[in-house]
């Protein structure tokens, strides 16, 4: 992939439901804060706070496990996950 699609979508069903999504995280006008959302606390997860980066740096990670234990549950918008591996791109929510 190039990169050049931020998304992709195999129908215009799935295409709306994610533009759906993108505008969700996004005010409805200049000036406006970004919309609140329930959430609820994934309390069975912050322990791994303390593990999920090694202490040795020279080890590997995976970010997408420390954005899941940092971020809302089942909030985070990926996007271009096709490109760069290295790279996380995403909207999250963190406290609604």
């Amino acid at each position: 992939m190039s990169g050049v699609a931020h998304l992709s979508a195999r129908s215009e069903e799935e295409a709306l439901g994610a533009v759906r999504c993108l505008l969700s995280y996004l005010p409805s006008k200049a000036g406006d804060r970004p919309p609140l959302m329930n959430f609820t606390e994934h309390e069975e997860l912050q322990p791994l706070l303390d593990t999920v980066i090694p202490d040795d740096s020279s080890l590997p990670y995976d970010m997408h496990d420390v954005v899941r234990i940092l971020l809302d549950e089942d909030s985070v918008m990926e996007l271009q996950p096709y490109y760069a591996d290295n790279i996380i791109t995403c909207f999250g929510r963190l406290g609604g």
